[in-house]
């Protein structure tokens, strides 16, 4: 556990960062132009999307197949090279099928505004970029080196508030602005590009001492069956959790979808934890796997259950407090005389007062974080073993009933974009319970406790308070109160009832180091 732990904290501190740019984002910049930033997460999500069609299953092959291809230098360069050209191949279909398919995909919105089909063909450029450098992270990976490729990878982060600013005061129009987060992509691309050919220049030693049976493990024929699977397996992925960042600009409005990614990235936010620990976590369960490592298996799984469940509460709940105090501090700040001449300040404190509600689509997408964060490793540990097409069918399950209840509870039953956060909780929850049972079925190991099903009393408790206190003693000691028994909450079960040891361990350990 020891390099995933290094890995994930260096990792998490790396997002944490970019993701603070683009909290102050969300606080300061987006809501002065909910519609302008709408348009930017269309692109940018439905690009994400799209990319599945690209990479298809080559990032999970990089990596299940690297350490059998590891042992020179030159069968390092033939495997990765081997992985460019099925890359090569992938996107001249995947543009081909662009092209012919683009009516199509113009045709299925009812979206109002005529910027829904006037970049298209950005989002098909977006698509490639972003396939390229997934693929170059996940080899990187194999390296053990994973907290600078995926804070590259996130670097356009930085690069949209930057490019909403410009073209929200109109120093620049929004294809320029566009461009502009490009621009940091094909950076972004570069440095991934630059490193991957340091890896392959540099001798590397693997730690692996390969029988001769292991190395034939690696055949073409054994990579296209697995190639397979992986394809679906990862494809299903990325649009069953991405397929609502397409349905609610395709079938609301774009500023209705600038309020919904506003609030998927906020519980994103949750998640970075897990995204660390299972970037790391792949490299480690294929070997754990190969060796038939069953005890290194259950330490991950059950020690990342445990820890991921407390942080994501623990940061779900600073979330709602922090959407709780933005409207009192905007309507102080619209208050006070000297600040009259900036009308920025007094739309914000609009904004926020009629963005309240968000924090109840919060409270949804956190439920499917949260759950999933209980959950751990499981796909990542059911993608490394024999039983691999097991997550590709649960994951086609999961885009059938996401997209499904997408489109009948956004359009269907009107409930808009709180249709579509509930639509991707339940098919996540489902998603993650398919895998917890297979898991338990074949190895007798599941991640929940007696304990952590308390800790979720607990903090249904914590969350009602949160929810209904303001509307009976007021917005303002409302959250100084809330402030105090989530400190308490927080702090009574990682101290006193010892849960989450590895995040106590954590917390003292930094604390000894800087204090």
């Amino acid at each position: 556990m020891g390099i995933i732990i290094k890995e994930s904290f260096n990792q998490t501190v790396l997002r944490v960062i970019i993701s603070m740019v683009g909290a102050f984002a969300l606080v300061f910049i987006y809501p002065l132009n909910r519609e302008l930033y709408g348009i930017f997460g269309y692109i940018i999500n439905t690009s994400a999307l799209l990319m599945a069609l690209v990479v298809l299953g080559l990032g999970l092959s990089s990596m299940r197949f690297f350490p059998y291809t590891s042992a020179t230098q030159k069968e390092r360069k033939n495997f990765f090279w081997f992985i460019i050209r099925i890359f090569c191949l992938n996107s001249i279909v995947f543009v081909l099928g662009f092209y012919f398919l683009q009516d199509a995909f113009i045709k299925f919105s009812s979206n109002p505004s005529a910027n829904y089909e006037a970049f298209i063909w950005h989002i098909c450029l977006g698509a490639l970029m972003f396939s390229v450098i997934e693929i170059l992270v996940k080899y990187l990976s194999n390296y053990k080196i994973v907290a600078i490729p995926v804070a590259l990878q996130t670097l356009y982060k930085l690069s949209t508030p930057v490019a909403f600013a410009l073209v929200y005061f109109k120093w620049i129009n929004l294809e320029t602005g566009i461009w502009i987060i490009f621009g940091v992509l094909l950076i972004s691309l570069i440095a991934l590009v630059w490193m991957t050919s340091a890896k392959l220049r540099n001798d590397y030693k693997s730690s692996d001492n390969l029988a001769l049976s292991d190395k034939e493990l690696f055949t073409k024929k054994s990579f296209f069956g697995y190639y397979f699977w992986a394809f679906a397996s990862s494809a299903g992925s990325i649009i069953a959790f991405r397929i609502d960042g397409y349905m609610v600009p395709a079938l609301t409005t774009f500023e209705l979808n600038g309020d919904y990614t506003m609030a998927v990235f906020i519980t994103t936010v949750i998640t970075i934890p897990i995204s660390a620990v299972v970037s790391i976590a792949h490299p480690m369960l294929s070997e754990a796997w190969r060796d038939n490592n069953l005890a290194s298996i259950k330490n991950i799984y059950l020690k990342g259950s445990e820890n991921l469940v407390y942080i994501g509460s623990a940061m779900l709940l600073a979330v709602f407090l922090l959407l709780d105090f933005l409207p009192i501090f905007f309507d102080y700040l619209a208050s006070l005389e000297f600040l009259d001449g900036f009308k920025s300040i007094d739309k914000l404190s609009r904004e926020w007062n009629e963005l309240r509600y968000i924090k109840l689509l919060v409270l949804v997408l956190g439920i499917s974080k949260l759950f999933d964060m209980a959950s751990s490793v499981n796909g990542v540990i059911i993608q490394h073993s024999k039983w691999y097409r097991h997550n590709t069918y649960y994951i086609l399950v999961m885009v059938v009933v996401n997209v499904v209840l997408n489109y009948a509870l956004i359009v269907s039953a009107d409930l808009s974009i709180m249709g579509a956060a509930i639509a991707t909780t339940i098919s996540l929850i489902i998603f993650n319970v398919m895998k917890t049972i297979l898991i338990y079925i074949k190895t007798d190991i599941q991640p929940f406790t007696g304990k952590m099903l308390l800790f979720v009393l607990s903090l249904s408790v914590i969350i009602l308070s949160i929810f209904c206190l303001e509307n009976w003693i007021g917005d303002t000691i409302a959250f100084v109160a809330n402030n105090i028994l989530v400190f308490a909450f927080l702090a009574i079960w990682l101290w006193s009832f010892h849960f989450a040891e590895d995040t106590k361990n954590s917390l003292v350990s930094i604390k000894k180091k800087w204090f």
